[in-house]
């Protein structure tokens, strides 16, 4: 874990990339953009479950996908799951977000469906079994799997119809492949990137990018890391992780971190620091120049030490700078 000098200095750093850094007008480059294209609270955390279990591949496929999917749910598209419009054949047929398929998501509209009457919100379930389990991961845990049990129980395709039936099945029903993939349990070894991703949209307050669905319900400050490629290269440059496996365990350590900087809101970052991933600020093979123009290069010890090799540089190439001893041999 950082010290708390090393926490303060960090702070500095990162409240300036949050000051400067990207703001709301990149959300065309953001899945959340879609989001918050809608104004009840039921339509965001609808569409905002899909748009983070679906943010994976390249961002125009992604909104594409989003497209297909709530352009036929009218303007509401969590009234239209009430009334399971879903199951009619005429809506996005075909669909496949690469390997999601369409039952996968249909099964996840039922089993959201099922629980927002059952509960209310997804955000209520979620903070009831936080209760129950004591525990926020814990508790996250077990409303994944419920979840993904409920859409596997209701992904049963009819004989010959292209459009899966919605039955109530005895017994537990093996989850899909498609699925698992998209909603992986917390309590295994996996970054979850994406679910930690939807609550991060759903918990920390509406600041113009995120939406502040669950205030109250989450508190912001048991978050994890969404884990993408950029956190995971730019968070052990600042001294933020020391493991380079991007996973769980990752995720938890940078976010220990980000708790001694920020306690009550440590994703906070989350947005301006991907993004300066995203636009290439901080690329696998960084040079000297990514380091001058970047936001975070006070608090990298890579930046520093590039930088501080080019000052030495170009001060050794300045004849006013050079010792009487190298310019006697240079005058030999």
């Amino acid at each position: 874990m950082i010290s708390a000098a090393r926490a303060d200095v960090l702070r500095v750093v990162l409240d300036g990339l949050l000051d400067h850094g990207p703001t709301r007008h990149h959300l065309p480059d953001d899945p959340v953009g879609i989001v918050r294209e809608y104004e009840r609270s039921d339509d965001r955390e609808l569409v905002a479950l899909f748009a983070a279990l679906l943010a994976y591949g390249r961002v125009s496929s992604i909104r594409s996908s989003l497209r297909a999917l709530f352009g036929g749910l009218g303007p509401s598209p969590a009234d239209s799951v009430r009334e399971r419009a879903y199951l009619s054949d005429a809506w996005a047929p075909g669909f496949q977000h690469r390997w999601t398929r369409r039952d996968d998501v249909v099964g996840l509209m039922e089993a959201v469906r099922r629980m927002w009457a059952e509960e209310g919100s997804l955000g209520e379930a979620l903070a009831e079994r936080v209760r129950v389990e004591r525990g926020f991961e814990r508790g996250l845990s077990a409303w994944v799997r419920e979840l993904r049990d409920r859409a596997a129980s209701a992904q049963t395709r009819a004989p010959g119809r292209p459009t899966p039936r919605i039955l109530r099945r005895s017994g537990p029903v093996e989850p899909s492949r498609g699925l698992r993939f998209l909603l992986a349990d917390p309590a295994g070894p996996s970054a979850c990137k994406r679910l930690r991703l939807f609550l991060r949209w759903m918990a920390r307050p509406d600041d113009g990018i995120d939406l502040g669905v669950w205030e109250g319900l989450v508190d912001p400050a048991e978050l994890i890391v969404p884990l993408d490629v950029h956190w995971a290269r730019i968070g052990p440059r600042l001294g933020l992780a020391r493991r380079r496996i991007p996973d769980g365990r990752m995720a938890r350590e940078l976010s220990e971190n980000l708790r001694r900087i920020r306690p009550e809101d440590p994703l906070v970052y989350d947005f301006p620091v991907c993004h300066l991933g995203i636009a290439g600020g901080c690329p696998g093979t960084i040079t000297v120049e990514h380091c001058l123009g970047c936001a975070l290069s006070e608090g990298c010890a890579s930046g520093r030490r590039r930088i501080a090799s080019r000052r030495t540089s170009t001060r050794m190439q300045d004849p006013l700078n050079r010792t009487d001893g190298q310019r006697n041999q240079n005058a030999t």
